[in-house]
Formats: structure tokens, sequence, C-alpha cells
């Protein structure tokens, strides 16, 4: 970042209410298009290897591996009770 340009930068309590709320707004429609477009990446990733696991043969290892991680999840969720919880 070149030194000039901070001398341009404005604090959020600094500047005037209605440009805050433009600059809110659209850092919100920039974080829901990333997630979107993070979302739609991990579904495509996930096909990809579910086809892979198909043609090279590995597909019950896969559904062995998602069943074992589910009950892995599904201990550590009951695990993590307070010592404090008497029930």
């Amino acid at each position: 970042m070149r030194r000039n340009s901070l001398r341009n930068l404005i604090k959020f309590d600094e500047m005037p209410a209605d440009q805050h709320r433009e600059l809110s707004a659209r850092g919100g429609r920039a974080s829901g298009e990333a997630r979107r477009r993070k979302s739609v990446l991990r579904a495509t990733v996930k096909e990809a290897l579910e086809i892979q696991a198909i043609v090279s043969g590995h597909l019950d290892d896969l559904k062995g591996f998602a069943a074992w991680k589910k009950r892995r999840d599904k201990r550590a969720q009951t695990k993590k009770k307070s010592i404090f919880d008497w029930d």
C-alpha cells in the first residue's frame, strides 16, 4: 500500500452515516456472494471426489468414512458437556 493512500482512509465513526451505510451494504453483498461461490465450489469438489471414488471403486470406503465421521462428530458433541452440568 502506498504511503499516500493511507491519508485517504476515514474511520467508520468519523464518516457520514449514509456513506457508512453504503459501505456496510457493499460489504454485506460481497460477503454473500463469496459465501455462495464457496458453497458452489465445495459442492463441485465433493461431486468430483465422489465420481472419482465411483470410477476407482472406492465408493464403499467413502461411505464408510462419512459414517465414521458422523459418529465421531456425534461423540464429540456429547463430550462437550461442562463439568457443571448435573443432568
